[in-house]
């Protein structure tokens, strides 16, 4: 089964964490925390299969930055306000089995979801630039290409009060999901790899695989990190869009009037 092949790399991340060695992300150009006071994310066992999802449907506070990126406006600039939802709050199924792996002597619970997850994150307060509505700091997509298939795994961690997650765009032949980033204000076509880092904490209760081979229900809070190999450069405002094209269309009519002139 393909998603075993990712579960497999969580657990060797996890693996290198235990023993000190973990390798770095190589270039980090976002963060994401909680700012909400209760825990903003809820995995619920459905007794058949499960689901992850924001608590609240509308989405959690966060604090989203922009980092390594030059050129931000001055809205984008430090920790914005900003809305976190994953699948808009309705939620990922999954129907594959948790399963349980001692790395370094600590019992590591794992659950891999199987089917379309969406994780989005957006300003609280949307800009409006050159008649456009922009709010898209960031949206994670990640689509397995058939039943079996994993594109994230939840990983217990300091056993069973938190947990992590990592996904990166899957490379070929090897790849059995696939992962798309969007965003408002940033162009990622020449970034590949690109890497996103979950890390949940307080979890309430404890991570546990149920007696019917899920994971139980529990909430957490989470947090982000996500990097790549290039840092994503900045897609231009509308407005500055609008005001290059007449300076070109003015600089075309100045040329053609020279050209009458001759």
């Amino acid at each position: 089964m393909v998603g075993v092949r990712t579960f497999a790399a969580l657990l060797s991340v996890a693996s290198l964490a235990v023993i000190g060695t973990a390798k770095a992300d190589p270039l980090t150009f976002a963060q994401v925390i909680e700012t909400n006071t209760a825990n903003g994310l809820t995995w619920t066992n459905n007794g058949s299969s499960a689901t992850l999802n924001t608590t609240n449907a509308a989405g959690d506070a966060v604090s989203f930055s922009y980092e390594n990126i030059g050129g931000l406006p001055s809205y984008l600039t430090g920790s914005v306000a900003a809305i976190e939802t994953i699948n808009g709050g309705l939620g990922a199924t999954t129907n594959l089995a948790a399963n349980s792996t001692n790395l370094g002597g600590q019992l590591y619970d794992s659950q891999a979801i199987d089917s379309a997850i969406t994780i989005s994150y957006k300003l609280a307060t949307p800009v409006m630039s050159g008649g456009v509505t922009l709010s898209n700091l960031l949206t994670i997509t990640i689509v397995p290409d058939a039943v079996g298939d994993a594109g994230m795994v939840l990983v217990g961690q300091n056993g069973g009060t938190g947990a992590t997650s990592t996904t990166s765009v899957p490379t070929t032949p090897a790849a059995d999901y696939t992962e798309t980033f969007t965003s408002d204000f940033l162009n990622f076509a020449i970034n590949d790899p690109i890497t996103a880092s979950y890390s949940l904490s307080s979890l309430n209760p404890m991570m546990l695989i149920g007696a019917d081979g899920f994971l139980n229900s529990f909430t957490a809070d989470d947090s982000g990190t996500f990097s790549s190999s290039l840092a994503p450069l900045l897609v231009p405002e509308p407005g500055s869009l609008a005001i290059l094209a007449a300076g070109l269309a003015g600089l075309a009519f100045v040329s053609r009037r020279r050209t009458f002139a001759l």
